[in-house]
């Protein structure tokens, strides 16, 4: 039996020593090449099951419990982090997105006719739309009549005359430009259905690609070399806790619905109907993660988690849990005497 103790503790030695000092780097190094080599040999759809993989991703995404309360304080937690580290930049928008990279999106988005025709129809038919049309309609109208007729044109004085003697019909009788307003108004209700079904037909008409490539090249020229600091300052952090938590309650809420597992399922199938035949390290390779760049990344990352004492004292305790079921099976299973 002490045998056995002695080769189990030498066990564990041997095994936490490939996680510790230099060794750890051809550790990671060692079981990354494997793992890649295995991956060389065998497809996505040899390994996974694609019924399997999109019920295990619908459970962990739209079925596991989360605790919304506390998603909720990471994420304003995150978010107010991010907007401190803006408010101290010194950086511009165009340090963040490059100007090759803007215009290549605007031209993705300016491709999407049928999205354009439709927030063009929804934008013009709303409530906001043709009360903004009424009252643009009405302040033409009525500017006109006051400065901008014929007569008030070509007399010289007459816009002045004309407004005079519109505040002494408006002092001698007080209702009659309420009147005259409310036939005003009267007609511009009348004509605001025609006036928007037109502003709906110019806006499709005129809103070319190249239109709102101009557009899109504005914007950027306006707000390229605004400071994150300025952007970070339009959304004041009272207004930005409830946006975030809303936000996080909105996706958390759509998570749990039909809809999504649905949509899970059918990204799960469509990824194993393309790249199903194709070798797993292959696949990996193509994206940029090679073995190397893998080990690169882990490399470090493993070496900053063990560390600290405790982290390197629950590796131990792990490892020579894991084998000293196997010792004291064989211990067990060694006839006595």
């Amino acid at each position: 039996m002490a045998d056995l103790q002695d080769m189990l503790d030498a066990h564990v030695r041997f095994e936490l020593a490939r996680w510790q000092g230099e060794a750890l780097g051809a550790t990671i190094v060692g079981e990354v090449d494997a793992a890649y080599r295995f991956l060389g040999t065998v497809t996505f759809a040899e390994l996974l099951d694609p019924e399997a993989v999109a019920e295990s991703a619908v459970a962990a995404l739209c079925r596991l419990e989360l605790d919304a309360a506390q998603l909720a304080d990471v994420a304003v937690a995150a978010v107010d982090a991010a907007r401190g580290y803006a408010q101290g930049s010194d950086a511009t928008l165009a340090d963040v997105v490059s100007h090759d990279r803007f215009t290549e999106v605007a031209t993705a988005a300016i491709g999407l006719t049928g999205v354009r025709a439709e927030a063009i129809a929804q934008i013009t038919t709303s409530e906001v739309y043709a009360k903004l049309m009424s009252h643009v309609l009405y302040q033409g109208i009525k500017n006109y009549l006051q400065s901008e007729n014929p007569v008030a044109k070509k007399v010289p004085g007459a816009a002045a005359l004309m407004r005079f003697g519109q505040n002494a019909v408006n002092a001698a009788a007080p209702k009659l430009e309420q009147g005259i307003d409310r036939q005003l108004t009267a007609f511009v209700a009348s004509s605001v259905a025609d006036t928007i079904k037109d502003s709906q037909a110019y806006l499709s008409r005129v809103l070319t690609p190249e239109v709102l490539g101009a557009v899109a090249d504005e914007v950027w020229q306006t707000n390229s070399q605004q400071a994150l600091t300025e952007v970070a300052g339009m959304v004041p952090p009272e207004q930005l806790e409830p946006l975030t938590r809303a936000a996080m309650a909105a996706l958390l809420e759509a998570r749990r619905t039909d809809v999504a597992e649905d949509a899970v399922r059918s990204m799960v199938t469509a990824y194993f109907a393309t790249y199903g035949d194709v070798p797993v390290a292959s696949m990996l390779t193509d994206a940029g993660l090679t073995a190397e760049a893998v080990a690169q990344l882990l490399a470090p990352a493993v070496a900053a988690a063990l560390a600290s004492p405790a982290a390197a004292d629950y590796l131990a305790e792990r490892i020579r849990a894991r084998l000293g079921d196997f010792y004291a099976s064989y211990a067990a299973a060694e006839p006595a005497g």
